[in-house]
């Protein structure tokens, strides 16, 4: 950073505190910089897979939005805003599969709303075609006449 530009290389910028105990040490490992493969890239879907010698940060440049959340190892894990619209998400050292999915709540609502109208809409039809079959005289009540 001697030529006064900022090394967007080895720096990331984040939005809050990643609430680390910063005297606590990675172990070492054989590899010296972490690998990470990208094994699926899917609109509403990112799968990484991470393998890395110490703790620290998977910085992914799409954008930050809500609706989308991290998982290493299917758990959920804490997304951080960084750069001021990317994602990054502290990770431990060793091998593990990051995901990061689209979830939106509003997305969710509308489908319980949508299941939730759809289940007032039979309660209501079968209601009423239960109403007129009581509404057909039964066959005692035509006085003993038989139907042809």
């Amino acid at each position: 950073m001697r030529t006064g530009r900022l090394d967007t290389d080895n720096i990331l910028v984040l939005h809050e505190d990643p609430a680390w105990d910063r005297e606590q040490k990675s172990e070492p490992s054989r590899s010296k910089n972490p690998i990470i493969r990208v094994s699926d890239y899917l609109p509403y879907r990112v799968t990484l897979e991470v393998d890395t010698p110490r703790r620290g940060f998977v910085f992914l440049s799409d954008a930050f939005f809500p609706g989308w959340r991290a998982y290493l190892d299917g758990r959920p894990a804490r997304m951080m805003r960084s750069w001021v619209a990317f994602r990054a998400v502290p990770v431990r050292q060793g091998r593990f599969r990051l995901e990061f999915r689209y979830e939106p709540t509003a997305l969710r609502l509308c489908v319980l709303l949508g299941i939730a109208v759809i289940l007032c809409w039979a309660a209501f039809y079968l209601r009423r075609i239960f109403r007129r079959a009581e509404e057909f005289p039964k066959e005692d009540s035509l006085g003993g006449c038989a139907r042809i």
